[in-house]
């Protein structure tokens, strides 16, 4: 399994499973970073043991969860920049600017979570959408280790 990560104090999460198929996510919220290293710990501990994570976002925040990750599930955080995946999965005009490929990415989200057979949210963050689209990119680029 792969673990998307769209990084920030309002973090995304997403696990796309060998098939590439998406098998959960979630947002939290840390008040602050202070809290987050301690809410970073109990998270990836509820985790089932993952092959690969990737994630986008502030460096600083990466550090955090790159030294979890590689404590209590043994693997290697791989960071990228949104130029990195977002190539790959949109067209040049859905990624014109932040706010359209933000649409993208939900848009693309909403249609891994209807094929993954997972219930609907009432609405989708655009942290979720990014952290799904992250894991699916990670998974069709090979990069589950």
């Amino acid at each position: 399994m792969i673990l998307g990560i769209d990084l920030g104090l309002r973090t995304g999460l997403a696990l796309v499973d060998e098939a590439g198929r998406l098998v959960w996510f979630r947002s939290t919220r840390f008040p602050d970073r202070a809290r987050m290293k301690k809410g970073v710990h109990r998270l990836i501990s509820e985790l089932p043991q993952v092959d690969g994570a990737v994630a986008e976002g502030d460096p600083r925040l990466a550090r955090v969860w790159a030294r979890e990750l590689e404590r209590v599930q043994g693997i290697v955080l791989q960071v990228v920049a949104a130029e990195a995946w977002r190539p790959a999965l949109f067209k040049p005009s859905e990624r014109r600017d932040g706010s359209t490929a933000k649409l993208a990415a939900e848009r693309l989200a909403w249609r891994l979570v209807d094929e993954g057979g997972l219930s609907r949210p009432r609405s989708m963050t655009d942290d979720v959408a990014e952290a799904i689209c992250i894991a699916w990119w990670a998974h069709l680029e090979g990069r589950a280790g």
